[in-house]
């Protein structure tokens, strides 16, 4: 039976997993989520098991076999869960839409759509199914009811005006982000702090090193709150840190969080030394920064001079064209 309904094929990668939620959400459905657990076959290429679950664990098939409903909409999140999408779409008689998030490294012919991002620069000629977004889908919206809403909204409120937050990510495969990289930004966000007389709210991210946390905990200005995600992971304030927050500065190795604070309209600078970036996360900066959305850092500056970027939000467009 079909019902209006989207499942959620959830692969391992956080981000790509939280664009399909926020893509679900946006559409007023009803959604249900399965989170895939692979076996040893997980990193051979899609091109060999192009509709097939026997890259799945058997946990995981026996989940996919229990579905007692055709959902109108399939959401496949990452790589590795395409070829399931394009397994059950032909075991549901073909009923199902299937949306794929990022590049299913299969032919794109076989999806109704594929989302993938401007920055990741596809070659042309485009299939009339891919659609391309400016950075990650998501869709910010303060839970007023939640409990770790106002546990932060009783921290949060009080703060010296205006707040300042340095968002920080880490070293990848292809990039370093150094200690005195940090260092330096840190310092000048600092100094920026003082003679704005701010509040400064610093988060990492998973990504972010030992090294870099180390030092921001020794330090000791005025008005400096450290969210030290290995810590506060349970009960992130991420989402209170871009209701309160009045200017942001995004370390540029992460898409995801520049995305999120472009979604709030509020003044984004892009902290990008050459290094810390790959180049198509430069390639994603220069996107934002010809559209209005962000600025880059200046670490000359002062102070930070307030702008009114117009409001980013990809997943209410998309939405639109596939649902």
């Amino acid at each position: 039976m079909l019902e209006n309904k989207i499942l959620i094929l959830a692969d391992e990668r956080i981000g790509t997993y939280s664009q399909a939620v926020a893509l679900a959400k946006e559409s007023g459905l009803n959604y249900e989520i399965i989170f895939l657990e692979y076996n040893f076959l997980k990193s051979i290429p899609n091109l060999f098991f192009s509709q097939s679950l026997i890259r799945l664990k058997k946990s995981s098939i026996t989940q996919l076999k229990s579905l007692n409903y055709t959902p109108k909409y399939i959401i496949s999140a990452g790589r590795k869960s395409a070829p399931i999408a394009i397994f059950l779409k032909k075991n549901y008689n073909f009923l199902p839409k299937i949306i794929q998030i990022m590049r299913p490294e299969i032919n794109l012919n076989k999806f109704d759509f594929v989302i993938v991002p401007e920055h990741d620069e596809p070659k042309p000629p485009y299939p009339k199914n891919l659609i391309l977004s400016i950075g990650a889908l998501t869709k910010i919206t303060p839970n007023y009811e939640e409990k770790n809403y106002q546990d932060f909204l009783n921290q949060f409120q009080n703060l010296q005006k205006p707040i300042i937050a340095l968002l920080l990510g880490g070293s990848t495969k292809k990039t370093k982000f150094s200690l005195k990289t940090a260092q330096n930004l840190i310092n000048q966000i600092l100094l920026i702090q003082k003679n704005m007389n701010a509040t400064l709210i610093i988060a990492n991210s998973r990504r972010t090193s030992f090294e870099i946390n180390n030092f921001i905990k020794k330090i000791t200005q005025k008005n400096l709150i450290f969210f030290d995600y290995n810590e506060v992971k349970n009960n992130n304030p991420f989402s209170s840190i871009l209701n309160f927050a009045n200017f942001f500065v995004i370390s540029g190795d992460s898409v995801s969080m520049i995305s999120e604070c472009c979604s709030t309209e509020k003044s984004v600078f892009i902290f990008d030394d050459g290094i810390i970036s790959s180049k198509k996360h430069q390639k994603f900066h220069k996107i934002l920064i010809e559209k209005k959305y962000a600025k880059y850092f200046d670490n000359k500056c002062l102070k930070f001079n307030a702008f009114k970027p117009p409001k980013l939000d990809e997943v209410k467009r998309i939405s639109q064209i596939v649902f």
